[in-house]
């Protein structure tokens, strides 16, 4: 009776799931219960840089040639790893592209494919994956790289200590290599900081004395100076890469820092096509060993200087003369002034001698310069100057008698009598008044016949949000004493030939 029992039972049971090893019949019901495929965890995840850790790991392919070049050992456990799965670099939490991994066939092992692959501000970790289903997949813990790649800058590596094994005088001596580090003879510190500066009293900074005068010479002429910071660095040099579109094109070497620590300035010569959209980065080398790359700069419209020359948009020339005498018939007319648009600028004081007076015909000369600057809209001023040329400087008068030959001015030099040059507060090309001024500079008698005069701080000045209003300059000499008498003539005038603004900008 149990044997019909159980042969029911086995009957009822086939016809409801189906026969083991038997498709169930079309129109069945049949329930398949799916076991999860167990994803294995990588864990204990070490990394070296010492050649000797290969004979503690063997397996990665020329492991020890490559950790001699500057690449990276890592090893993990993975219980119940798969032969068919594999592996990638997680670094800082990002995933990298399965090339930058040289996975050997344990799958407990996997060496970085370049050098300097990895920062030492880098956490590495390894993720385990199914290629065939990448959803499954595990990481393992990260292991930040400070200390596998920099301890050995500051400490020597104590005997013993490979693959962590540290005795415990050396581990008193030194406790921070208890974590499983093998130091690294070959690492090179990279640089960091990599940027651009128009100021020369950086590029001194960088390049001591001999960069900051690259610097004043070369900025406005469009070249573009890198900087970069590698304290202390015990190095040989830098090399300069191009970077930009996924390049790494090593630069020409354009300055000391090549061959020089000390040195973390270059400057660069303009390209045909300019610098916008190029990016660049730094490394430090020590032999035949490199650092990683620095971080990138990538220029822009504003990263190297420009000059533009700007003629006036308004210029004004402002002429007083009066007349007087001394002694007992003596006399001050009112003053007669006179405008144009010559450039003249100074001073004529022309003297009679008379037995009834001495007779004085006084001239005093202004120019008024205005400059448009809204071509300069939204850029940076470096340096402005006003360049002038002088055409002509009189220092004296043909005679000091009263006929029109007596007034003809002689003793010409190039000695520019342009003494002031202030700041205008009123529309003076509208009204004719060049009286309302603010005393700017005082540059001094010029030797032309060309010459500069720094206008940078007015210029800059009126660039930007709330900036006073340009009203532009006004050109002076040194006396403008109308009712001046004295025994002599007593001129210092000069005719410019031109007057323009020279603006450098980023």
């Amino acid at each position: 009776m149990r044997r019909v029992i159980i042969a029911f039972l086995f009957l009822m049971i086939s016809l409801f799931f189906g026969l083991p090893g038997e498709a169930a019949a079309s129109g069945s019901l049949r329930t398949t219960t799916i076991r999860p495929v167990l994803t294995p965890t990588p864990t204990n995840l070490q990394a070296f840089t010492a050649p000797s850790a290969c004979a503690q790991h063997p397996g990665a392919p020329n492991c020890a040639d490559a950790l001699a070049h500057g690449l990276m050992l890592f090893a993990w456990s993975c219980a119940g790893c798969a032969p068919g799965w594999s592996a990638l670099f997680v670094v800082n939490g990002q995933a990298l592209a399965p090339g930058d991994i040289n996975l050997a066939p344990s799958k407990v092992l996997a060496l970085s494919v370049r050098q300097n692959q990895f920062k030492s501000t880098d956490c590495v970790a390894i993720r385990i994956y199914n290629p065939a289903s990448p959803g499954q997949n595990a990481t393992s813990n990260a292991l930040c790289l400070s200390q596998v790649l920099a301890i050995h800058a500051i400490t020597p590596r104590a005997p013993g200590a490979l693959n962590g094994n540290i005795s415990a005088q050396s581990s008193r001596v030194n406790p921070v290599l208890n974590h499983g580090v093998i130091l690294n003879p070959n690492y090179v510190p990279g640089p960091t900081g990599m940027g651009s500066t128009h100021d020369p009293k950086v590029c001194t900074a960088h390049g001591g004395f001999g960069g900051g005068l690259a610097c004043t010479a070369g900025l406005p002429s469009g070249m573009l100076p890198l900087i970069w910071n590698c304290p202390n660095c015990q190095v040989d040099g830098y090399h300069l890469y191009r970077v930009d579109s996924g390049q790494h094109t090593l630069m020409p070497a354009n300055g000391a820092y090549s061959n020089d620590a000390t040195v973390t300035l270059a400057l660069l010569d303009a390209p045909s096509d300019g610098f916008n959209g190029k990016c660049y980065a730094v490394t430090a080398y020590k032999g035949s060993n490199e650092s990683q790359l620095s971080n990138a700069y990538c220029a822009g419209n504003g990263s190297v200087m420009a000059t533009m020359t700007l003629s006036a948009a308004h210029v004004l020339h402002w002429n007083r003369f009066r007349n007087l005498r001394t002694g007992g018939l003596g006399y001050t007319d009112p003053p007669v002034d006179s405008y144009d648009s010559s450039l003249y600028v100074g001073y004529g004081f022309h003297y009679w001698d008379n037995p009834f007076g001495d007779i004085y015909g006084n001239r005093v000369n202004r120019t008024g310069l205005y400059f448009d600057l809204s071509p300069l809209a939204g850029r940076t001023i470096s340096k402005a100057v006003l360049h002038l040329v002088a055409q002509s400087s009189w220092h004296d008068y043909g005679g000091t008698g009263s006929s029109l030959a007596d007034q003809t001015l002689t003793d010409q030099t190039p000695e520019a009598c342009v003494t002031s040059v202030d700041k205008a507060t009123d529309h003076w090309w509208e009204n004719n008044n060049l009286a309302s001024t603010v005393s700017y500079i005082s540059p001094g008698p010029y030797m032309g016949p060309s010459f500069d005069v720094d206008v940078t701080s007015a210029i800059q000045s009126w660039m930007g949000y709330a900036a006073p209003s340009n009203f532009g300059f006004v050109l002076r000499g040194a006396n403008e004493n109308d009712q001046y008498h004295g025994n002599s003539n007593s001129v210092c005038l000069t005719l410019l030939e031109s007057a323009s603004l020279v603006v450098t900008y980023y």
